[in-house]
């Protein structure tokens, strides 16, 4: 069974890096492992990683997260 990164919890997220090349063609990609996460990890991670990583990729991870929980919010509520 799959497991939270951090604490072992019940894992809701997999983070991954996809990097890709510009000004190249073809264009290379290459996705990152998979690290799992629970929700309370990745809020509590994205706040320890604000002073060691550039705004704009910190920023993305967050407007990524949030697209992600309000959908899934929605799935939820629609389930009820």
């Amino acid at each position: 069974m799959s497991v939270c990164a951090i604490c072992g919890g019940i894992p809701e997220f997999a983070v991954n890096w996809l990097l890709s090349t510009r000004r190249m063609r073809p264009r290379v990609q290459k996705c990152s492992v998979s690290v799992l996460l629970c929700d309370s990890c990745l809020q509590s991670s994205r706040l320890n990683l604000d002073s060691e990583l550039p705004m704009c990729l910190l920023d993305s991870l967050h407007e990524a997260y949030t697209a992600i929980n309000m959908r899934s919010s929605r799935t939820r509520e629609g389930a009820e």
